[in-house]
């Protein structure tokens, strides 16, 4: 009677659960502003070493760095004790993330996880592609 018991106990808490789970899908723009977004890693295609040694360096500095998207299409990067100020908007699919003019295209975006490519030509280095890997901060 017992395991009876705690099984009809169990269909109950189950059957209650999605009227406690929101189904209400979030816009683009509210996945980015509803919360700061930490460094997690920055990654690139580029099999030059010059370039995996700045990656990896960079990735070292980063590894507090916070980035927040506000509502009226602004943003901060927080970084070494600096911050950084712009200003983004999203493209007409919301497929393309542009920040100060700079255009990066949306890998993944979800409540927990933003992950941005972009491509990037130095005189010295070519052209070589970054992708940045952002995590929701969470204290």
């Amino acid at each position: 009677m017992k395991i009876l018991s705690k099984f009809y106990l169990l269909i109950m808490v189950l059957s209650i659960t999605p009227a406690f789970t929101s189904c209400e899908k979030l816009s683009d723009e509210e996945l980015l502003t509803n919360h700061i977004w930490r460094w997690d890693k920055i990654t690139s295609t580029s099999t030059n070493e010059d370039i995996q040694d700045i990656i990896t360096l960079t990735n070292t500095l980063m590894t507090s760095a916070t980035v927040e998207f506000r509502t009226d299409h602004t943003y901060t990067i927080t970084a070494l004790n600096n911050n950084e100020d712009g200003t983004w908007e999203l493209g007409v699919d919301n497929d393309i993330l542009i920040m100060d003019g700079q255009e990066m295209t949306i890998v993944k975006l979800t409540k927990l996880e933003l992950v941005i490519e972009g491509e990037k030509t130095d005189d010295t280095f070519g052209t070589y592609s970054a992708t940045l890997y952002l995590k929701k901060y969470t204290i």
